[in-house]
């Protein structure tokens, strides 16, 4: 009987037929193509660059990454290109190139724009690292100071100097605080040199905070010629104390 069954035409390929159905093995399915392609990891890595290249509008480190970025989503864009199909990600790719690009353009205007507009009116910008301490002092037998004529035109004047804060003691409410020429000392300990500071003095009743990063400084100078050890030599009489919006 099995025999019979077997001789039957179109029996066999009817059961294989109706078994293939039960388990869902079409026809379709053997013939379908296998679409699945990878994402190339150099379109992920140029969409995170130009994401973080949007901090170029706060700093150049970030004008830094944008550029970067730029350089990666190029690269990336041409080796998707290469695969001729094989990989994904080209519009991550893509999109982390326009925002590389836009947050380069974007982020130098915005620098150039800070930087010609922090200067209260009224006010000098002075560089405290190369127009004041770069200058130091003359001393003279018995210890005694004098200014360099490039540093004595600023006393009495009104400058806008950049600077760190110095081991301040609290952090809100300040009525003084140590102002140094860069984060050197601030962080890696030791003392700085008197002609490295400077006492800010705030003026007015006026207080100000605690600041970690740069900060921007404008006042009357002051100076104490015949300060002792312990005593600051520049002194500045500061109406505005402010997070710096350029580093430069």
């Amino acid at each position: 009987m099995t025999q019979d069954l077997l001789d039957q035409p179109g029996s066999s390929q009817a059961g294989i037929e109706e078994t293939s159905e039960g388990l869902g093995w079409g026809a379709e399915t053997h013939s379908a193509d296998f679409t699945y392609k990878p994402i190339s990891p150099w379109s992920t890595i140029a969409l995170v660059l130009g994401l973080l290249g949007l901090t170029a509008f706060w700093g150049i480190f970030g004008i830094v990454v944008a550029a970067v970025g730029i350089v990666i989503s190029i690269a990336a864009v041409a080796r998707i290109k290469g695969e001729q199909g094989a990989v994904r990600g080209m519009l991550a790719a893509v999109v982390g190139l326009v925002l590389s690009l836009s947050s380069v353009g974007g982020g130098i205007v915005t620098q150039i724009y800070n930087f010609n507009h922090e200067v209260p009116e009224g006010y000098i910008r002075v560089n405290f690292p190369k127009e004041i301490s770069a200058h130091q002092f003359n001393i003279y037998r018995g210890g005694q100071r004098s200014l360099a004529q490039e540093v004595a035109k600023f006393v009495g004047a009104k400058i806008f100097i950049k600077g760190w804060m110095w081991q301040t003691q609290k952090s809100e409410g300040l009525e003084e605080f140590v102002f140094l020429k860069d984060n050197g000392d601030c962080c890696f300990g030791g003392s700085p040199a008197a002609y490295d500071m400077m006492q800010v003095q705030m003026q007015d009743g006026k207080t100000t905070n605690a600041h970690n990063g740069m900060v921007s400084v404008a006042g009357t100078l002051r100076v104490n010629l015949a300060a002792g050890e312990d005593e600051a030599v520049y002194i500045l009489e500061a109406q505005l104390v402010e997070p710096s919006r350029t580093r430069f």
